[in-house]
């Protein structure tokens, strides 16, 4: 059996792809900013259960 890694479908690798387009054009903390979150400078300095209620993630748009 081929213990091969697999990265997902090919809608997955482009939904990934575009995420990295966007980074490269963009300041991380302005990617940060794109997704909802205020103040990007304040999330390193959460606690986890802050952050994981504070933080505004990406939407998937592959499931």
């Amino acid at each position: 059996m081929c213990a091969c890694r697999r990265i997902g479908s090919y809608q997955l690798v482009e939904e990934q792809m575009s995420l990295v387009t966007q980074a490269a054009q963009l300041d991380t903390k302005d990617v940060w900013q794109f997704y909802g979150n205020s103040d990007p400078a304040l999330l390193p300095e959460l606690e986890t259960d802050e952050f994981l209620r504070a933080v505004h993630c990406r939407p998937r748009e592959v499931q």
